[in-house]
């Protein structure tokens, strides 16, 4: 009378996968050279964009059974072009409505809406929403540092990053609840009988990647020497790291759990495609950390501050200065100027003197650990003063708010 033990796809996955998806929390650990960080977090917005609009095509001729390679060309484009056009219009307008909202939370709704708008807009006239939500995402991360308040910044970050880690989770329970349909249609024995298919195309993804990163990176160099000259080749080893990084995730289960349900053969594609992603997330993910500090990538990246940054920091540095020099011979604002002007001359004396020398950075890892310290400290009084009851909670937030980021800062300029 008891009831056998069953292990629930659903519950596998939603425990298990979700950690493991994107390559990004491998590569925000690492410090990883300039291209190959952006070729790695930035190929998805172009290549899962263009994948879902092919994906598209693909779906509706093997419905309709017919196929034209001019007709599916120029559809492309026009789905594309349609999509990317719509999606900058509804990124200028947001720009627009943000320069005259001056509220955290309306902004924050505003890029919300914009997204959906953007995306139905798009389908409604029979374009790619994909692209259309790429196009505004992109518009609007060139211009909000001119629209955006900080606060606001801060706000928008943080509610979109929740928003995809619930997406994301919810896709993977979606998955899970349609594969444990699938095996209940398919069979077990049937499930079996499509393991080496599934285990062959997983193999077929992973070789192709390489296949065409290899290529990509030195063909064009090879056979155009202006190219080679102003961008050299780059080390064997990097495009390995770009090649292993092509883990499946949640484009591709959003894609198979788009498919009709009287689609041909779906059944067998949504239980391929999650062997595909558990294969490549549960062997290229964790291996990914190792393979690079093997190859030794990252120290291409760790042997010193990056001099662009430096250089950054230490013409913002003047300009601030120069900005609290100006107010001196002020009548009204002099004398306070003149205690401030001190403290802006230091920073910029520290920023520009020989910052890649051993000497600089073992001075300037001195001062960021007694700054640490020093933060630590006040925490720690703060939450005293909190205790015994000397300051209310909304105190408390708000300054271990300017705490927390001030520690973001300084942990970051440490590379911790």
């Amino acid at each position: 009378g008891v009831p056998a033990f069953q292990i629930d796809p659903a519950l596998v996955m939603t425990l298990f996968l979700p950690p493991l998806i994107p390559a990004g929390a491998v590569l925000q650990q690492l410090r990883l050279p300039r291209r190959v960080l952006t070729i790695l977090t930035g190929e998805s917005l172009v290549n899962d964009a263009s994948g879902l609009v092919l994906f598209r095509f693909a779906a509706a001729v093997a419905l309709g059974g017919t196929f034209d390679a001019t007709h599916a060309g120029i559809g492309f484009v026009l789905v594309a072009a349609g999509g990317i056009a719509i999606g900058y219009i509804c990124g200028l307008a947001l720009v627009w409505l943000l320069r005259r909202l001056h509220d955290s939370n309306l902004e924050v709704m505003a890029s919300f809406l914009a997204a959906w708008a953007s995306y139905l807009a798009a389908e409604s006239v029979e374009a790619s929403g994909v692209l259309a939500t790429v196009a505004c995402g992109l518009v609007l991360g060139w211009r909000q540092h001119e629209v955006l308040g900080s606060e606001s910044r801060l706000q928008a970050r943080v509610a979109w990053d929740f928003v995809v880690f619930v997406l994301e989770a919810l896709v993977f329970i979606l998955i899970g609840l349609s594969l444990r349909g699938v095996l209940g249609r398919l069979g077990f024995w049937p499930s079996v009988q499509l393991m080496p298919i599934a285990v062959a195309i997983t193999a077929v993804a992973v070789v192709t990647r390489f296949v065409w990163v290899f290529p990509g990176t030195y063909l064009p160099r090879l056979l155009w020497p202006p190219l080679r000259r102003r961008d050299p080749y780059p080390p064997w080893q990097q495009a390995v790291v770009i090649g292993w990084s092509g883990m499946r995730g949640v484009v591709s289960l959003a894609a198979a759990l788009a498919l009709p349900d009287n689609f041909p053969g779906r059944d067998p594609i949504l239980l391929v495609t999650f062997v595909v992603i558990c294969g490549t997330v549960m062997i290229q993910g964790p291996t990914l950390g190792p393979l690079i500090r093997w190859l030794r990538v990252g120290s291409m990246a760790a042997q010193a501050d990056d001099p662009d940054e430096l250089l950054a920091r230490a013409a913002m540095a003047a300009a601030a200065l120069a900005s609290v020099e100006a107010a001196l011979t002020d009548p009204l604002i002099g004398g306070v100027a003149q205690d401030v002007v001190q403290e802006y001359r230091t920073r910029v004396a520290g920023l520009s003197s020989s910052p890649t020398s051993g000497a600089a950075r073992a001075e300037r890892a001195a001062k960021l650990s007694l700054r640490l310290d020093a933060s630590a400290a006040a925490r720690a009084e703060l939450l005293r003063l909190h205790r015994v009851g000397d300051i209310h909670d909304e105190i408390l937030r708000r300054l271990e708010h300017d705490l927390d980021l001030e520690e973001i800062r300084m942990r970051r300029q440490r590379g911790a």
